[in-house]
This record gives C-alpha cells, structure tokens and sequence, in this order.
C-alpha cells in the first residue's frame, strides 16, 4: 500500500510519499510502514527514480522485491 500525504510536511517538500507492506502473524495481521520519501513536486520522472532508486538497493542488499498486491492512493 501505498500514501500520498500532503498537509504534513514542511513547505520546502510538496508531500510524504510512504510505502507499506502487509505482514501475517498467524492470525494477526499487521500493516508496517518501510519507506518515507520527502517529494519536492508531483513529476513523473521523480516517481519514477523513487522507484529505481528503491529497485536498486533491493538488489545492492539481496532483497526479493516480488509484492502480490499493490495499492496505491493518489489524492
């Protein structure tokens, strides 16, 4: 899951881009928050390097990034 939060930052950054994951506990489901990217503006091209950017240390640090579900909420 993914959130777009605009009203929270300082006005030197346009939002708080935040990246969550689902993770199952037997029966308990919990819901983590494991990015926080401060945005200057709303471009295409710097979402884009958010994610190769995240694609990148993934692989320099042998993580599988492989999500069944993604969710995202543009406001």
């Amino acid at each position: 899951m993914m959130n777009n939060t605009f009203k929270i930052v300082l006005t030197v950054f346009y939002q708080l881009y935040t990246i969550y994951v689902p993770i199952d506990v037997e029966d308990n489901s919990k819901i983590l928050s494991l990015v926080y990217a401060l945005m200057i503006n709303k471009l295409e091209e710097l979402y884009k390097q958010l994610f190769q950017d995240l694609i990148n240390f993934a692989e320099e640090n042998d993580i599988e990034l492989n999500p069944s579900t993604i969710i995202t909420d543009f406001k």
